[in-house]
């Protein structure tokens, strides 16, 4: 089964002007695997999940929150219709002391740098669980109050909050959620050495992004092994198992997704579209987008203009 990296919420950006960003979900919804740049809090509130980390599964069956670095390559999957999370993805910068008060230094600072870090898994039965759902509650419901809503490709829903007030408020909720977690001792500091899913991963996150910023070239598989410090042929299988596809596959994929943006938002004729995304040879690329999309450019572009009307 292709599982698929999202190409489409945040990954590699940060959040322009905004402390913070609630997601919400329900039923059988798919976060494919991709990473973002900012940590992130999921509330796994009913249902079943299968949640993968730096490419190691764990399934989820009781209600729990999980805190997510920043870079970590993720993936969720909802086991059963009933299935709801929310997931908090929020700006450490938003949060910055002055310079010479304690806080900065011994608490925020070490945060923001990923030398101190969030639990992995809070649990129902661990001490502070009630004070933070308490707190995360609060900032749902503001959310839910004043949060400008927009869909995701992954399902569900997104809500924002624009006004200084509202951003103000959330930023003390976020404060009193670290608050109370250097309360109950639950921070802790970076492990200095780096375990082989984090490193599998930190391979894996860096040939994609070499792909997502290169796609407009020739990209040689050689190159992405060389890179990764891996034997071309074993980097082919390790991708491939990694993420169901092999480089070559993803490339293409990756750049017809490019393809479909342009012909939903620009004039470009598609022989300029195709050459832009990487695809020198116009037979190559039509046949490449009609295997992946049913159609030819051409219709794509007709059905998408239509489909807007």
């Amino acid at each position: 089964m292709d599982r698929r990296i999202d190409s489409g919420e945040g990954e590699g950006r940060r959040e322009e002007s905004l402390d913070a960003v609630l997601y919400e979900g329900e039923g059988e919804l798919l976060l494919p695997l991709s990473w973002h740049e900012l940590p992130e809090l999921f509330y796994f509130k009913s249902g079943g999940f299968l949640l993968e980390l730096n490419l190691r599964e764990c399934e989820i069956r009781q209600e729990c929150l999980c805190f997510i670095p920043p870079g970590t390559l993720r993936s969720i999957r909802a086991l059963s219709e009933d299935s709801a999370e929310y997931a908090l993805r929020f700006d450490l910068r938003s949060l910055c002391f002055s310079p010479e008060d304690p806080l900065e230094e011994k608490l925020m600072r070490p945060l923001r740098e990923g030398r101190l870090c969030f639990p992995r898994f809070v649990s129902v039965s661990d001490i502070g669980y009630i004070e933070l759902l308490r707190e995360l509650s609060e900032l749902i419901r503001r959310f839910h109050l004043s949060g400008r809503r927009s869909p995701v490709s992954s399902g569900g829903e997104r809500l924002e909050l624009k006004s200084p007030g509202e951003q103000l408020l959330l930023r003390a909720g976020l404060l009193k959620l670290i608050g109370i977690l250097e309360l109950c001792g639950m921070l802790r500091e970076k492990e200095k050495e780096e375990g082989d899913g984090e490193r599998q991963a930190r391979v894996l996150r860096e040939s994609i992004r070499y792909i997502r910023e290169n796609y407009q070239k020739k990209i040689y598989i050689r190159d992405l092994s060389e890179k990764s410090g891996l034997n071309e042929q074993y980097f082919i299988r390790f991708f491939k198992a990694s993420i169901g596809s092999s480089p070559l596959d993803y490339i293409n994929a990756y750049r017809i997704e490019r393809a479909k943006e342009a012909l939903r938002n620009t004039d470009e004729k598609v022989y300029e579209i195709a050459e832009r995304c990487g695809f020198h040879n116009i037979g190559n690329f039509i046949r490449l987008f009609r295997s992946s999309c049913g159609v030819t450019p051409k219709r794509y572009r007709k059905l998408s203009e239509e489909g807007e009307k």
